[in-house]
């Protein structure tokens, strides 16, 4: 599921129409997040990133991505109305100059003439603070299917146009609905897998919605299981400016900051960069309050995470670059600062043998990085692994912290260094794999700061290289293709266990606090750049 987190300024006073999600707590202070609902392709696992229940005598009844399609399937028991939801712990804004697009389908054009029997497919946008609502439907008709979209103000549902009938046996839509800038609303329909775009409404909407709830539904009255199908739902918002009326010191918390070490230890004599082409003495810290990246000569890019626990940086593991050949890189040849502001920093890191290109934002645990090596070893002293996967269970999420799992030289019998596979294989094939994560943690303490690998594409090797039963060592990953990939950090505690799942990945309500969020957060980055002005 494709979402992303905002960072406005500190104590934002008018962000209209959105609100503060949650906080983020970093060494500055609390930072507020907005988190907004990209959309997306069904092409990955999503558990964690929507939530499922359902009303009425149903049965039969399941939600999960098929072949890059959202499926929602079920049966009325005896025969009243009965829905599925899948709402999406993301929200979504509305606002002028965002575009909605999306697919629905049913499995049935022609449900019987009256009562007419249901079966519909809908999208729901569901205004926080007025529960006002948008409704699109495709729904099985007496011979037709037809295709309206409603909204609902003060509980008044009212159809925007005459419900259009679809073409004899057409059961898919490509729908679209315009937020304009001059206030009317413009929404668009077209039949799959072949047909004309038509506009079928072009006016206003009374439907106070800002911030949305999403939900994706089933509803159905008949008594043979249904599935209704989306292929994705996108969303493409405009640029987002953010208004603040506070003290500087207040808006500055958690800024970008990059730093020159001055060849010492001491951070009181660090020097802080504010030019590109500052001569530095020792190394490149990048940093923003939650995460910071020390770019050492070894060559490696080490991570370190605030734990507010402890008040302290603690580290995690390092990055340590390869080529395409499998050759470890052996020179730090620059750093170049390519963008640099209060909430962003953009870098070029070159090894010689290939390149880093490494993003930051305020307000993010994480760093994207896009290499153009298949590539990349991560160092770590931690002494457990964890990947998503049911099947490979020595070092899936539930087991990765039993006694003879999670670590090469724990396992019985021994296997370090522990090669996975790029197959179907029980204990080591990638193909198992079923989320973008991988995890290195210290399953043994109460507060750890975990360190993770979130992947665009899922790796076609893997190794696992030990030094000991309580140090990790080395992890490899080799990709197809140049990777993009995010490197980021966690406060958590492993030895909390929900449902036998270490906390920290454990898919629970607090969206930010168990890794799966994190790792694919991490992966939509985007440039933000800062306007100085009071009020808009």
């Amino acid at each position: 599921m494709a979402h992303i987190s905002f960072s406005p300024p500190f104590a934002a006073l008018n962000f209209t129409p959105l609100g503060k999600f949650y906080d983020r707590t970093s060494k500055d202070g609390s930072i507020p997040q907005i988190l907004f609902l990209l959309g997306s392709q069904y092409n990955i696992p999503i558990g964690g990133e929507t939530s499922v229940s359902s009303t009425g005598n149903i049965t039969n009844d399941t939600a999960a991505p098929v072949s890059g399609k959202l499926e929602i399937a079920g049966e009325s028991v005896d025969g009243t109305e009965v829905t599925k939801d899948v709402a999406f712990t993301a929200f979504m804004y509305f606002y002028p100059g965002i575009r909605i697009v999306g697919d629905s389908e049913i499995q049935d054009a022609d449900v019987g003439a009256g009562p007419v029997p249901l079966q519909r497919m809908r999208y729901e946008y569901e205004d926080l603070a007025t529960t006002d609502k948008i409704r699109v439907d495709l729904q099985g008709g007496d011979g037709n299917a037809q295709f309206v979209v409603r909204e609902v103000v003060d509980g008044v549902e009212t159809n925007l146009f005459t419900p259009v009938e679809l073409t004899t046996g057409v059961i898919n839509v490509k729908w679209e609905i315009d937020f304009l800038d001059n206030g009317l609303t413009q929404i668009f329909y077209k039949e799959q897998p072949s047909g004309t775009r038509t506009r079928v409404f072009n006016g206003t909407l009374n439907a106070d919605i800002g911030e949305a709830k999403v939900t994706a539904k089933l509803m159905l009255d008949q008594q043979t299981t249904k599935t209704v199908k989306s292929d994705f739902m996108w969303i493409y918002y405009r640029n987002i400016f953010v208004g603040y009326d506070v003290v500087l010191n207040d808006r500055l918390k958690g800024r970008i900051k990059i730093w020159d070490t001055n060849g010492t230890e001491v951070e009181a004599d660090w020097i802080e960069v504010f030019s590109s082409d500052h001569p530095f003495v020792g190394d490149r810290v990048i940093e923003n309050g939650i995460i910071r990246i020390r770019f050492r000569s070894t060559p490696a890019m080490e991570v370190y995470g605030w734990n507010d626990t402890s008040q302290a940086w603690e580290t995690t593991g390092s990055l340590i670059p390869k080529s395409s050949q499998d050759d470890l890189a052996t020179t730090l040849q620059d750093v170049i600062i390519e963008r640099l502001n209060d909430v962003f920093v953009k870098l070029v890191v070159k090894y010689g043998i290939n390149d880093h290109v490494v993003r930051l934002r305020r307000g993010q645990p994480s760093v994207r990085i896009h290499s153009n090596s298949t590539r990349f070893r991560v160092q770590s002293d931690k002494r457990r692994f964890a990947l998503s996967s049911s099947v490979i269970a020595d070092f899936n999420q539930t087991n990765s912290d039993d006694s003879l799992r999670g670590n090469p030289l724990n396992l019985s019998p021994t296997s370090n260094p522990f090669t996975f596979t790029n197959d179907t294989d029980a204990t080591t094939g990638l193909a198992n794999v079923d989320d973008n994560w991988f995890a290195y943690y210290d399953e043994n303490v109460s507060n750890d700061m975990l360190g993770f690998i979130g992947t665009v594409k899922n790796p076609i090797g893997l190794i696992i290289t030990a030094d000991s039963a309580t140090d990790i060592g080395n992890i490899d990953f080799q990709f197809d293709v140049d990777p993009v990939f995010c490197m980021g950090v966690l406060e958590g505690n492993p030895q909390t266990k929900i449902g036998g799942i270490p906390q920290p990945f454990n898919i629970n309500s607090d969206v930010d606090t168990y890794v799966k969020w994190r790792a694919n957060e991490g992966l939509f980055s985007f440039d933000q750049r800062q306007f100085i002005r009071k009020k808009r």
